[in-house]
């Protein structure tokens, strides 16, 4: 007996109680997302850095384990899982609104030319985590 596509699909996803901590789920939500935002800033994304790819990368996951929790009302189970999701896109937000703007200030202020000695520690670790995880994603 083989399964359709859809059978497979619904056995896999089958196994969730909610959405939230759904890998399969979360992943989907963070490309739509994804998309929506380079979309709506007119980008493609082979127009950005690696870096810039990366924050975004990590604002797309925080804003789909959003969504998934609110649609699953997990938020009421664990609000401290739901507020770190808050702040990590919230984060993400923060740094991804300079390196963009950065790519279209005349001035010569280019995203490509982003000097990474001037993170932080605890920003490179944070760096190095998702470009590990977006090499793990695109394999």
């Amino acid at each position: 007996m083989t399964l359709s596509p859809a059978q497979l699909e619904q056995r896999r996803l089958a196994r969730t109680r909610h959405g939230a901590k759904s890998e399969v789920q979360i992943q989907a939500k963070a490309r739509a997302h994804r998309r929506r935002f380079l979309r709506q800033a007119g980008l493609r994304a082979g127009d950005l850095d690696v870096v810039t790819r990366g924050y975004l990368d990590l604002y797309a996951r925080g804003l789909a384990a959003l969504d998934l929790r609110d649609a699953a009302e997990a938020a009421q189970a664990n609000p401290r899982d739901y507020w770190w999701a808050y702040q990590s896109v919230r984060r993400a937000l923060d740094k991804l609104g300079p390196l963009l703007a950065a790519r279209d200030d005349p001035a010569g202020g280019d995203a490509d030319d982003l000097d990474l000695d001037r993170l932080d520690a605890d920003e490179r670790a944070e760096l190095s985590r998702l470009l590990r995880k977006a090499g793990a994603d695109d394999a």
